[in-house]
């Protein structure tokens, strides 16, 4: 059986990473990073596009930086709004299918339960105005696709919050963490997993438009960045990770106190319900995954950045 051509925007990202990782062996895969493609140029991703001429769009790039898109506006949008609609429109023109990754970060925070597909986004930051742009785009194209909206990604590859504190709880005694934002932190393996399964999915499916749309993909379990950090530590010295900074040296701060640019939802929780209903596949625990991530560090060494 011939397998189908793809393309991956954001090989070199968190999820990306894992993506191509993951189905690199099941697809004709083309992995393609900024430095191959600048998302920000349009005539440069519709010549990528055209040039190789997939049946699946797989996009996990993103103008992720929050705080700096409070003063990158422009480029914010090229990248995560005026992309992704012209990823949406070949894949319209094409037959092809579209799998893009939004945030939870459309939302405000300020419903008291968890946010379901239904509810109206309504984003306090740059960062979160251009994603949603980027999802209204995407549902106007006519394209087949789907768009998972996810929430604080971490893996063992790149940057994260993790490896941020576990970087810092290696040298000092005391850190100063968030305790007033809250969301639902999620690994990108299980992101690339998912990913399989809508794929899989969409080559065998009949009537794959039934499961076209927007789906909340995240773990179980909302938490704060200040709880995520506690947890991270915790686990870190179960597994024999020797840390100055212990979990009950992490100091809670306000987000007031932290001065950040850019305005973040203080609270969100997303319903997976679709998601695990449409596709039969069910949710990790947050922390297991986490878990895994640590693991995988301490055997590798690695606790920066790299």
């Amino acid at each position: 059986m011939m397998k189908l051509k793809a393309i991956l925007f954001g090989k070199d990202g968190q999820v990306g990473h894992e993506i191509k990782k993951t189905m690199q062996s099941s697809l004709d895969l083309v992995s393609v990073g900024s430095s191959d493609c600048d998302l920000s140029c349009s005539e440069k991703l519709k010549e990528t596009l055209s040039f190789v001429a997939p049946d699946i769009i797989l996009n996990a790039a993103a103008f992720t930086a929050v705080d700096k898109a409070e003063n990158n506006e422009v480029l914010a949008d090229l990248v995560n709004h005026k992309a992704p609609k012209i990823m949406a429109d070949y894949a319209c023109l094409n037959n092809s299918f579209l799998v893009h990754f939004s945030t939870d970060y459309v939302f405000d925070g300020c419903k008291k339960g968890p946010y379901s597909e239904a509810d109206v986004p309504n984003p306090l930051s740059v960062y979160g105005k251009t994603k949603y742009l980027g999802d209204i785009a995407i549902e106007k194209s006519g394209a087949k696709y789907v768009n998972l909206r996810t929430s604080w990604v971490f893996s063992e590859h790149g940057h994260n919050f993790p490896k941020t504190i576990l970087k810092l709880a290696l040298k000092k005694e005391t850190i100063d963490v968030v305790d007033d934002q809250f969301g639902s932190p999620t690994s990108a393996e299980f992101l690339a997993k998912a990913v399989t399964r809508v794929c899989r999915d969409f080559s065998r499916a009949d009537n794959f438009d039934n499961l076209c749309g927007v789906y909340n993909l995240c773990s179980n379990g909302t938490v704060s960045w200040y709880d995520f950090a506690k947890m991270t530590i915790k686990i870190a010295n179960e597994i024999g990770i020797e840390t100055r900074c212990l979990p009950d040296q992490i100091q809670p701060i306000s987000s007031v106190q932290y001065c950040q640019d850019a305005k973040r939802p203080p609270r969100v929780a997303m319903s997976t319900t679709h998601f695990q209903n449409s596709f039969q596949m069910e949710v990790p625990v947050w922390h297991r995954d986490l878990g895994t991530v640590l693991n995988a560090l301490q055997n590798s060494g690695q606790f920066d950045d790299s």
